[in-house]
């Protein structure tokens, strides 16, 4: 027997899945008595960072303009960075600055952020 689906109606053919459907189901009646298992989204997970205070974060983040901008920063600068680094390395680690007061770091730190000095051709 071969049914014509294209010459069938909407009606006949919803009527048609609905019922082929119900004799799947009798036919596997291990299917209709799976439990049904929903999906919870985890909480959110709180990260704790310690940060510097409003002077030191101000300070910090000003170096990190002025290597994203190409701008030389001083050792000295480097240094005072380096040392409120130290005390707060995840905050620092968001941020994506260098740790330590080495030039190379820093130069590093500029070719992350797409910042290379010009070279003579």
């Amino acid at each position: 027997m071969k049914l014509e689906l294209d010459k069938m109606t909407d009606v006949d053919l919803a009527s048609l899945i609905s019922a082929a459907m119900a004799e799947w189901a009798l036919r596997r009646p291990h299917v209709a008595d799976t439990e049904v298992i929903t999906r919870v989204p985890a909480k959110p997970k709180s990260i704790v960072v310690h940060e510097p205070s409003e002077a030191e974060k101000d300070f910090v983040l000003r170096l990190k303009t002025k290597i994203k901008s190409g701008t030389y920063v001083k050792a000295s600068e480097r240094q005072a960075a380096a040392e409120i680094t130290a005390r707060y390395p995840a905050w620092a680690k968001l941020q994506k600055l260098p740790t330590t007061p080495s030039a190379g770091d820093w130069k590093r730190a500029a070719a992350y952020y797409g910042f290379t000095a010009a070279s003579e051709k």
